[in-house]
């Protein structure tokens, strides 16, 4: 059986993606640790609140395209005129939503941050509107996941070099120039893989816009959803419970991101796969034997944690110990979750049903913060809990509409 899965096409995609996601969260998490100690915990949670929003940002410019752009594609990869049609309108959308995005930043965001300089505000609405013209789906849609890894990994060679060339002092504004350069870069190579596949941005009507519009906002709320309790947490954290918390709370968070951006192509490599192929079985016993081995990885990650958060952010990050090993447990739900989504609602054509799922648990999620608010324990702690909370739901309850729907459906 390892021989077929290593021999398998979705396992070629899904190591494309992996290296993907390996380069997008650990030239990060290498710089992390050089920026927490040369920069003060207020600039680090405040710089942490900014990447938390330009993350919501490209959610909402994104506006499930990740989701339905790969479904539509993976579904009509022969028909190359339909796809450029698709791939016109979806630009189209974007760059009104970019507009929008970064109107709105302008408008009511702005005094959220009053420490920034006009020139850090210029980066993040740039960096807000170049960011959101990577087509990930595109590539996922055709699977072509290498072009992807290409790209990625170019632009975040480059923010880790000019991170650790020009950023010298604490300045909030040299790392986000940083980050502006790369995401340009990723953009441009992206766009000029798909030129280079003879793909184009063709004639596309207004009806048409409006329709690939609508197709994706199903995918869009289940995002926002999950926005609700993931990247939106250090942005609460930050406003409620201190520059300090969000610190804390972010610095076990990327980690976090990290390891479910390894896993996740996982399932997204097999999306595109079991939309035309019915291998339930082949998927199953894979998602099984992964969620064993990541399982007793977590465990055994979870007696190193003090050394891991001593050598990594310095001893200024002890106290969040407990943190990282809550994202441990919860590292292992949310890939289990991830994996009972879209790929195995695509085998009985109900996907629309995972996005109801995710929207349960951020229902969830925004009772849990109020509470914690009205009870005045709004820490990264029980931040940490709360999105385990959540997680756990949000699994339970895919696997129970999974069962219900198979059942009815038979």
């Amino acid at each position: 059986m390892f021989r077929r899965i290593i021999s398998h096409r979705v396992f070629k995609n899904s190591f494309a993606l992996f290296i993907m996601q390996l380069f997008s969260y650990v030239s990060p998490l290498l710089v992390l640790p050089y920026l927490a100690r040369i920069m003060s915990v207020e600039n680090f949670g405040m710089l942490m609140m900014l990447y938390s929003l330009l993350a919501i940002c490209l959610v909402v410019t994104d506006f499930g395209f990740n989701l339905s752009g790969t479904y539509y594609i993976s579904r009509n990869y022969k028909n190359k005129k339909k796809i450029n049609e698709f791939l016109t309108s979806v630009f189209c959308i974007k760059i009104i939503l970019s507009t929008a995005s970064v109107i709105f930043f302008l408008v009511f965001f702005r005094g959220e941050f009053q420490r920034l300089d006009k020139y850090s505000v210029l980066l993040i609405a740039i960096t807000m509107f170049v960011q959101s013209f990577q087509p990930i789906w595109f590539f996922q849609g055709i699977e072509k996941m290498r072009h992807i890894t290409i790209y990625t990994a170019l632009s975040k060679l480059i923010y880790l070099l000019l991170v650790f060339l020009f950023v010298t002092s604490d300045s909030i504004v040299t790392v986000l120039l940083c980050y502006c350069i790369s995401q340009m870069v990723g953009t441009f190579f992206s766009i000029c893989f798909i030129l280079k596949m003879k793909y184009s941005f063709s004639r596309t009507t207004y009806k048409n816009i409006i329709s690939v519009f609508r197709q994706s906002i199903p995918f869009f709320v289940s995002r926002v959803a999950v926005v609700v309790y993931t990247s939106a947490n250090t942005l609460f954290l930050g406003k409620y419970g201190g520059m300090a918390q969000a610190a804390s709370y972010s610095s076990c968070e990327k980690i976090y991101f990290a390891g479910q951006s390894l896993l996740n192509p996982l399932s997204q490599a097999f999306f595109p796969y079991l939309s035309k192929n019915r291998d339930a079985k082949f998927y199953i016993k894979f998602v099984i034997l992964s969620v064993c081995i990541l399982s007793v990885i977590c465990a055994v990650a979870s007696f190193f944690v003090y050394d891991f958060l001593n050598i990594f952010y310095g001893q200024k990050y002890n106290d969040s110990i407990g943190i990282l090993n809550t994202f441990l447990i919860t590292t292992v739900i949310a890939y289990t979750s991830v994996s009972f989504g879209y790929p195995m609602y695509t085998l009985i054509d109900k996907i629309g049903y995972v996005n109801h799922t995710v929207i349960i648990g951020a229902v969830i999620h925004i009772i849990g913060l109020f509470i914690l608010a009205k009870e005045n324990i709004f820490t990264a702690q029980n931040i940490a809990y709360l999105v385990l909370i959540v997680e756990t739901s949000v699994l339970i309850t895919r696997v129970f509409l999974y069962t219900y729907l198979k059942i009815k459906r038979v």
